[in-house]
């Protein structure tokens, strides 16, 4: 049956339906970038009440800041783009988000079928685009003339917004193919009249006590159990529940554990000692394990039993030990066990453990109390992570300033939560990514630790009109990829300079000088430690202090610290 056409022969009116049923989901946030044929998908958006709206020109990054928001707001953001290329530049924040499982609800405008391949402008095919990086993908119809083609549209997004908010979270796709006219001829659209919205009753996968009298027993037959923790967010109630089990966990800066009595920080600095840390049984949970140490070790060292901790998707078996997958949610998992009033009765080795964490500390601040030599990059982030504040953001970009963080850690009295693009890797939206959480959380401050090539990569993170003052930016600048300088294998090679670590003169004033930040760029400690209570402060306006330095000093520092730490 034809739809009756609400606001003068405008075809693209049921696309209001889009926003108010994703509203229905507790969704509220949108990124859209400007263009023609997304025009009906960003008026929708843009004149519905219930959403917060942000127009970011540069795809790529305005992926990135939605992954940002939704990692800050804990719900999917909503990202729309026009056709063509512009589609293909949301795919690294895409991927990102599939593997670190953060919603997003993408949404792309398409030219309509019999025109791709034929030679027009923007026309690429869409279709299916991000399959390897969506949980799903859908076609919307390419004209609403008929009331079943309204239903369908409903319906997906209605799918969407119930897939991209289930376990495992990830993004969805919606390609909607849209003809000419895009916008409409009357400024004041109809509303249309009330959405279908299919209410979700989500399930939770619990353990039956036959499978809880197994697990115990298998608890209690082992002397040294260890957890190790991959990346995840900040949660009281799961820190709380495995702290009681007095096991000791091993625990990346990204797993948000550095908290928890039990927690073994600085593994990078482990030398020998490692080798009695071999557990009969090991547990692990959270997503990507950052310490290619501790896994090349473990996958060497196998131990007797291995259970992975993980509610649904793909078995993750990064440690190649896996005996038993066990398809629960960590918080479940661990408080059931705290319920249950277990603990584990290898005291011994659970106490060793942390004295052995202590030692490691305590050798480390003394390396850089008594580090007399040129200021450099980890330096800063040493008096950085010493000076943070509690309930802040912390944003770690990738290569080296995620590596010092890590070997560094955090004190187990900081509440702080740690964020990082471990997905892939990648530092094409670190930057980015840190814009979108401190847009979402305008009440908190956000701290970037950041390398010169990734904020010169991402430098459009900083092109919108959303930058909020509470971000702080410690920009290393050692003038290239100082990564390249560390790992053995290219440090010594002719090309290394050019081709690996690429070297480059720029600094970060001229990119700030086009923002509200406050910038200043220092070399040597003085300085910084005169700026430094004016960055971790809650003052008014967002700053970014530069410190530059040479490579090949800040990767001696580094390695010397690596040297002389290692217990």
């Amino acid at each position: 049956m034809p739809v009756k056409d609400s606001s003068s022969n405008y075809p693209y009116q049921a696309l209001w339906k889009v926003p108010d049923i994703l509203s229905h989901y507790g969704i509220s946030n949108v990124v859209l970038s400007p263009g023609s044929r997304c025009a009906p998908l960003t008026l929708a958006f843009s004149r519905n009440k219930s959403f917060n709206s942000y127009a970011v020109s540069d795809e790529r990054s305005a992926a990135y800041i939605g992954l940002g928001i939704s990692q800050g707001k804990r719900s999917a953001c909503v990202l729309v783009c026009t056709s063509g290329t512009a589609v293909l530049n949301y795919a690294p924040a895409l991927a990102e988000a599939h593997y670190q499982k953060i919603p997003l609800i993408v949404l792309t405008a398409d030219r309509p079928a019999e025109w791709i391949g034929q030679q027009d402008g923007q026309a690429i095919d869409q279709a299916g685009i991000f399959q390897k990086f969506c949980k799903k993908s859908f076609q919307a119809p390419d004209d609403y003339l008929h009331e079943d083609k309204v239903w369908y549209l409903e319906r997906i997004v209605c799918e969407a917004a119930i897939e991209a908010s289930t376990f495992p979270l990830a993004p969805v796709h919606i390609n909607f193919p849209i003809r000419e006219p895009f916008y409409p001829k009357n400024d004041l659209l109809v509303k249309e009249s009330e959405s279908k919205v299919i209410k979700l009753w989500p399930s939770k996968a619990i353990l039956d006590e036959p499978q809880w009298d197994e697990i115990i027993k298998g608890l209690d037959k082992k002397d040294k159990i260890l957890i190790v923790a991959g990346q995840g967010s900040w949660s009281d109630t799961l820190v709380e529940a495995v702290g009681s089990l007095r096991i000791p966990v091993v625990a990346d800066i990204t797993s948000n554990f550095h908290n928890c009595e039990n927690s073994l920080q600085n593994h990078e600095l482990w030398g020998d000692q490692i080798e009695s840390l071999k557990p009969d049984l090991l547990i692990t949970y959270g997503d990507n394990f950052l310490s290619k140490k501790l896994k090349l070790y473990i996958r060497k060292n196998k131990p007797k039993k291995h259970w992975h901790i993980q509610e649904k998707g793909t078995i993750a078996d990064v440690f190649q030990s896996c005996t038993d997958h066990i398809q629960v949610s960590p918080e479940y998992f661990f408080n059931e066990l705290k319920i249950k009033k277990w603990t584990s009765k290898a005291e011994g080795f659970s106490k060793q453990r942390v004295d052995f964490d202590h030692k490691v500390k305590e050798k480390l601040n003394l390396f850089f109390l008594k580090r007399k030599e040129e200021f450099t990059e980890i330096d800063a982030v040493f008096k950085l992570l010493q000076s943070m504040p509690d309930n802040c953001s912390l944003h770690l970009a990738n290569s080296m300033s995620v590596r010092y963080a890590n070997s560094i850690g955090l004190a187990k009295s900081k509440r702080v939560k740690v964020f990082a693009n471990r997905g892939t890797s990648g530092i094409d939206g670190c930057l980015s990514t840190a814009v979108g959480h401190a847009i979402a959380n305008p009440d908190m401050l956000h701290f970037v630790i950041i390398g010169d090539m990734a904020f010169l990569y991402d430098r459009n993170a900083l092109w919108n009109n959303y930058l909020s003052n509470n971000l702080r930016i410690l920009l290393l600048n050692d003038h290239g990829g100082g990564i390249f300088k560390v790992i053995e294998d290219p440090r010594s090679l002719p090309e290394n300079d050019l081709f690996f670590s690429s070297k480059q003169t720029l600094n970060g004033k001229n990119t700030l000088a086009d923002t509200n930040f406050k910038y200043q760029n220092i070399t040597d400690s003085e300085a910084f430690d005169l700026l430094l209570p004016e960055f971790v402060s809650k003052q008014n306006n967002s700053m970014v202090i530069e410190v530059e330095s040479n490579a090949n000093v800040s990767s001696k520092a580094y390695l010397d610290m690596l040297q002389n730490c290692t217990v």
